[in-house]
């Protein structure tokens, strides 16, 4: 019977074990979160480090899919257009950084320091709020208003951007 460490509290148990004796935890790793891209790999500063990814919400796209059907076969193309447009959108909050960049061949890029951002809109339709999506805006000192379009889960990038924000400023204290 092999021992392996508990991923969380490092003791050693069974791996036949569901759950580590000394935390209850289960022992399945939990599922790792999404991988960064190359774009936001590649304009990683010096000790910086990516702490949450997001994706463009799949919902968002659904005009793309029913125009496509639609349009059949003529549709094809909106729908390589709405998979481009979810391939290539990436979504990242560093320790430093807020990264969001769109587009495959037409690039466009949105990069805020996060010390500089002072507040995020979170604006949702109906669609939005049924399929948790929707558009955030940026904005603060001397920055100017910059639109994340389209980000499922728009609430959960807000707090964790807000919760960097204050782990910074508790390490500046």
């Amino acid at each position: 019977m092999p021992i392996i460490n508990c991923y969380k509290c490092q003791q050693r148990i069974s791996d036949k074990s569901k759950y580590c004796p000394h935390c209850n935890t289960s022992t399945k790793k939990p599922k790792q979160q999404n991988q960064p891209g190359s774009y936001t790999k590649s304009a990683l500063l010096k000790d910086e480090q990516v702490k949450y990814v997001a994706k463009v919400s799949l919902w968002s796209l659904l005009p793309f899919l029913i125009s496509g059907l639609l349009l059949f076969p003529f549709g094809i193309i909106l729908w390589l257009c709405g998979y481009i447009f979810y391939f290539s959108t990436e979504l990242a909050i560093t320790d430093k950084r807020v990264i969001a960049k769109y587009g495959f061949i037409k690039r466009k890029t949105v990069e805020l320091n996060i010390a500089r951002i002072e507040s995020m809109q979170v604006e949702q339709g109906v669609f939005g709020r049924l399929f948790n999506f929707g558009t955030l805006t940026a904005s603060g000192a001397g920055t100017q208003q910059a639109p994340i379009r389209n980000i499922s889960n728009p609430l959960a990038f807000k707090k964790k951007l807000f919760e960097i924000q204050e782990m910074k400023t508790e390490n500046i204290s």
